[in-house]
């Protein structure tokens, strides 16, 4: 195959949900993007998941009607984690995340659209009830 010269403001590489969105927004501000990605289809390990991503008590979730308690989550991904949980971690993403979780900006997007999922079981296993002794 005959090598061709492209130019470009932004190349991406991978087409998973971090490498398309930076793609997006960037093209959303004007600029020339490339994903290049080494697989034949589209998606990296989001393609897996169906894009899909747990982000505990976002807006989002909260506008369908989905309030999910914050001691049942860190409860769930202590069980979850077990030995790996940190609880340092956790409290930074259980507060950062959801504030995150596609943000008003890229909701106002041209071509980007989101919407959540009908509320259906999250969590894979059925950890114990918090405790108050199973405080962060």
């Amino acid at each position: 195959m005959a090598a061709r010269e492209r130019h470009c403001d932004l190349v991406v590489v991978g087409s998973g949900a971090a490498g398309l969105s930076a793609a997006v927004t960037a093209a959303h501000h004007g600029l020339e993007v490339i994903v290049v990605e080494k697989e034949n289809v589209l998606g990296g390990a989001s393609a897996w998941s169906g894009g899909w991503m747990w982000i505990p008590r976002n807006r989002l979730a909260r506008e369908a009607g989905i309030d999910e308690d914050v001691e049942t989550v860190r409860s769930y991904l202590r069980h979850e984690l077990g030995e790996r949980f940190n609880a340092a971690r956790i409290d930074a993403f259980l507060d950062a995340a959801p504030r995150r979780a596609w943000s008003t900006s890229f909701r106002r997007t041209p071509r980007c659209s989101s919407r959540t999922a009908t509320p259906s079981p999250t969590f894979t296993a059925t950890p114990p009830a918090p405790a108050a002794a199973d405080a962060r």
